[in-house]
């Protein structure tokens, strides 16, 4: 029996490995770690059945086996762990990265240039409490609700988004002033 406490670990180290990810990307990790869990519990079974029969028709049985291995398994010490979802990670991509509207920024504060009092202003009010949301916690400071950057075009508001996103780790989705009020208005 799993304690409730590891298993809240668990789910809360999954939530910190799948940013960007709804519910049907979930299900589609879970369903990945779940082939990768099996792959590698049949391995190890027929690895077992290997050292027993080592000079035996490999070849043509092999396919045939594999169907009645299935069949003729018992998966009940199957398990998925963490180690799983990490692997199928590299495998499911979020629908959200998938369709292009999300990227991390290669943007770096070195190519903005001599804007540090923006730079500090923006690093308290969004890189701290995402670096360090247990220290806002902690001293009941509450934590922004974003941060809204408005100027001429061309002033550089969105190479300095993306330089925030960037330091953050934080996906960037690039979205149009017009866009926004179009769509709101169909």
């Amino acid at each position: 029996m799993i304690s409730s406490s590891s298993l809240l670990s668990f789910f809360f180290n999954l939530v910190l490995a799948t940013p960007g990810y709804v519910g049907a990307d979930l299900v589609a990790l879970i369903r990945e770690a779940g082939v990768i869990a099996i792959k590698e519990f049949l391995s190890s079974s027929s690895d077992q059945r290997m050292k027993k029969n080592e000079e035996e028709e490999k070849e043509k049985e092999e396919e045939e086996d594999k169907e009645e291995e299935m069949k003729d398994q018992d998966f009940s010490n199957l398990e998925i762990t963490m180690d799983h979802l990490l692997q199928s990670l590299k495998k499911v991509q979020p629908s959200a990265k998938r369709e292009g509207f999300t990227t991390v920024p290669n943007v770096s504060w070195e190519d903005v240039g001599a804007l540090e009092s923006v730079r500090e202003e923006l690093c308290s009010s969004i890189l701290d409490p995402i670096s360090r949301p247990e220290a806002f916690e902690i001293l009941n400071i509450p934590m922004s609700g974003g941060v809204l950057l408005y100027g001429p075009p061309g002033c550089g508001k969105t190479l300095v988004a993306k330089a925030v996103a960037n330091e953050s780790g934080a996906n960037f989705i690039s979205v149009k002033g017009f866009g926004c009020i179009f769509f709101h208005f169909r």
